[in-house]
């Protein structure tokens, strides 16, 4: 099970500090984030192996839905998205990029992780 402690850790380290009216979407996230990987692997519990993926995805689900209902207003994404590096890639980010295309590429980054959900996958009969 996600830990609701851990999402607002990772959303600190992403420059977003939840409150308590925070509550019942951070609850709705981490549910939401654990049926998916549950349903899209075909387990019964999250792997201790795909725990921060979850995490990362949670994170993305909560910021996605923040921002679609207008209550992500004052989020400074530049803080959190400046510079990417995956193995041996590293790109970054800055002038001539709105900050909408940050946004949305901060949340393909936390929600994007289908490639990493694929080795826990079981098949169903």
């Amino acid at each position: 099970m996600i830990r609701k402690e851990d999402v607002v850790l990772r959303l600190n380290t992403l420059g977003y500090d939840a409150d308590n009216g925070d509550s019942l979407t951070l609850e709705l996230s981490i549910r939401g984030t654990e049926e998916y990987i549950r349903n899209y692997c075909n387990i019964h519990r999250i792997p201790h192996r795909l725990y921060n993926t979850a995490v990362d995805m949670c994170c993305g689900v909560f910021l996605k839905t923040k921002n679609s209902i207008g209550a992500l207003e004052g989020y400074d994404v530049k803080s959190a998205l400046v510079n990417v590096t995956e193995g041996d890639v590293s790109i970054s980010y800055g002038k001539g990029t709105s900050k909408e295309e940050l946004f949305n590429m901060l949340i393909d980054k936390l929600t994007d992780k289908e490639g990493l959900l694929v080795c826990c996958r079981k098949l169903s009969w």
